[in-house]
């Protein structure tokens, strides 16, 4: 088949505010400023992508904005879709309260699926299952706690697969206790740190969709001591705890205890092939090699099919009260993270050889998956016969 897969960046940017706003007179006239401030943030966040792709890919990038195409519409590199939802949400995990204000909830969320298409020669499709695993590998993105006895903040972390490698964005808003810092404004607490961990039975990612999530910090100081971060998932992982930080250094005591229900953003499908299914060869060897190899492959199902594979991403970013201002920080967290999947969009064509082909003894097979498999396996390349 002559001709290169199909990629294209699905970009879906969601805009919120928190329910306080101080100068409204009524709850309605703050709900529509919620709304207008939703949808500036979404915007700016809209913008600065915009910026960042042109700067990676030249002005010639095919690029649609909150525009829906019909499904035979001209082929695209990058789809932007944005929308503010104002503090319709937040008013909801706040539970009514007007005056909650939480950095969580002043928030735009940027959620990406890199769309790759393919048509290519099949035999059976394979089976798959739903990849559980016992073993996950956990990373703290962000982590912020404002406590003075009553605690409050937010988590971001990246849930990854160790059976397929797939990763996963999560987040969590955080209520609980804790003893006040010195400096009582101070909130963000030491992340980067990641931890394999391993359960008692195979679990699949959707089982982290709205499980509890606590994090506990311990500073076992008097002058001198140490400081401890863990994490635990009770119901998921009752009676385990996982420690993602332990310094020593010089303070009081202190600490605090959280938790919240983790949300999981992005398509959350994560398979793998447990079968010893052979490689798809092409329709030559097939034809020669199809009954001398017929426990292998059956040529009276090869079809040409379209082959899709997703793979998705996310990331949340937090805005000053009643400011759509995207700070520095978080202005360079989405640079980094727009650029680097945009550099995903590779439009080079795929050669396919025409030369005389060969059948290797005996046939291949796959081995044991440690990332996911296609739907279909890849057309073997044919080598010259000599």
């Amino acid at each position: 088949m002559d001709r290169h897969p199909s990629r294209t960046l699905r970009v879906t940017i969601i805009g919120h505010a928190s329910p306080r706003w101080k100068g409204a007179a009524t709850d309605k006239k703050a709900d529509r400023l919620n709304e207008v401030l939703a949808r500036q943030r979404a915007d700016a966040v809209e913008a600065e992508i915009q910026q960042v792709v042109r700067q990676e890919m030249g002005d010639d990038v095919r690029l649609v904005v909150n525009v829906s195409r019909a499904p035979k519409g001209p082929e695209v590199d990058i789809e932007i879709g944005s929308r503010g939802v104002g503090s319709r949400e937040t008013l909801k995990s706040a539970k009514g309260d007007r005056r909650s204000n939480e950095e969580y909830d002043r928030r735009v969320e940027v959620e990406m699926e890199m769309a790759t298409s393919d048509t290519r020669i099949a035999g059976k499709s394979l089976p798959s299952e739903p990849a559980r695993s016992k073993q996950w590998r956990i990373k703290i993105n962000k982590l912020d706690v404002l406590r003075a006895f009553v605690a409050g903040g937010a988590i971001e972390i990246e849930i990854t697969n160790k059976l397929t490698g797939k990763q996963f964005l999560a987040t969590a808003p955080l209520i609980g206790g804790g003893k006040p810092k010195l400096n009582p404004l101070s909130k963000e607490e030491p992340t980067g740190n990641s931890r394999l961990i391993q359960t008692d039975t195979a679990v699949e990612i959707n089982e982290f969709e709205g499980t509890e999530i606590s994090v506990t910090r311990a500073d076992i100081k008097m002058g001198i001591g140490e400081s401890m971060i863990s994490i635990a998932f009770p119901k998921l992982m009752p009676g385990k705890g996982f420690t993602m930080y332990h310094k020593f250094g010089f303070g009081g005591p202190g600490g605090f205890h959280v938790w919240g229900n983790l949300h999981v953003f992005g398509d959350r499908s994560d398979f793998y092939d447990s079968s010893n299914v052979p490689k798809v060869f092409p329709q030559p060897l097939l034809d020669k090699y199809g009954g001398k190899h017929s426990d292998f492959i059956n040529p009276t199902e090869e079809t040409r099919v379209k082959i899709s594979d997703r793979s998705t991403g996310g990331l949340v970013l937090t805005f000053p009260t009643e400011s759509y201002d995207l700070g520095g920080s978080e202005k360079d967290r989405l640079k980094s993270f727009i650029t680097t999947w945009t550099r995903q969009l590779d439009h080079a064509p795929v050669s396919r050889p025409t030369t005389p082909v060969s059948i290797p003894e005996p046939p291949p097979v796959f081995g044991p998956a440690d990332r996911p498999k296609p739907v279909f396996g890849p057309i073997e390349r044919p080598k010259p016969i000599k």
